[in-house]
């Protein structure tokens, strides 16, 4: 050590952590996340309407007079694309719960973070009264 060097005895180590930087950003996730859920709920709102079959259009469409092949076709492709929808609905309802749970994970190992940030805080002062 030369005579301009300066340190701290051992037990006077100054504690840095970057805790708060982290727990800022696990909270900004999770305030993020919730606002999420209402943009998935309301997207969702969208597609209900489409997941019931039309079953106006189908027997419009079978009564017409076209081949039967036609009748089973359009019947077929209505249903599809009502059971897709459908589908789409129950994926962003997952979604939703997903992204809920999710928020609240980040929400408890933020407080989880920050009790061992005050708990690691107060070891040293413990520790220098000792």
């Amino acid at each position: 050590m030369t005579p301009t060097t300066f340190s701290l005895p051992a037990g006077d180590q100054p504690v840095r952590t970057r805790l708060p930087l982290v727990l800022i950003a696990n909270l900004g996730v999770a305030v993020c996340l919730l606002g999420a859920v209402p943009l998935i709920h309301k997207g969702q709102q969208g597609f209900v309407q489409h997941s019931t079959t039309d079953r106006g259009y189908v027997e419009a469409a079978i009564s017409s007079g076209e081949a039967d092949f036609m009748h089973n076709a359009l019947r077929t492709t209505e249903i599809a694309r009502a059971m897709a929808h459908d589908d789409h609905v129950a994926t962003m309802a997952v979604m939703q719960l997903t992204v809920a749970f999710l928020s609240v994970l980040f929400f408890f190992n933020g407080l989880y973070m920050f009790r061992l940030h005050r708990r690691s805080r107060g070891a040293p002062v413990a520790a220098r009264r000792q």
